[in-house]
């Protein structure tokens, strides 16, 4: 948060489903949901995704999503 305050970047936290209430891979549906509204108004090269610990998993997982359904994925 400091480096985006910084950098003066948007920054959309996701709030996603996850276990042990909903399978894989339901959250990675909810961040391409987030990512389909985001590209509405946001060129896939200027669009980040960024997690650590287990989001960073996610955010990997999300963008193998995207390219399996079709979404450009972000630079």
């Amino acid at each position: 948060m400091p480096i985006a305050s910084l950098g003066r970047i948007k920054v959309i936290p996701v709030d996603y489903r996850c276990g042990p209430d909903h399978k894989s891979p339901v959250a990675s549906e909810d961040e391409s949901a987030v990512y389909r509204q985001v590209l509405k108004t946001h060129r896939p090269q200027n669009v980040g995704l960024y997690g650590c610990s287990a989001e960073g998993m996610l955010t990997a997982m999300s963008v193998a999503w995207f390219h399996g359904h079709n979404l450009s994925g972000p630079r």
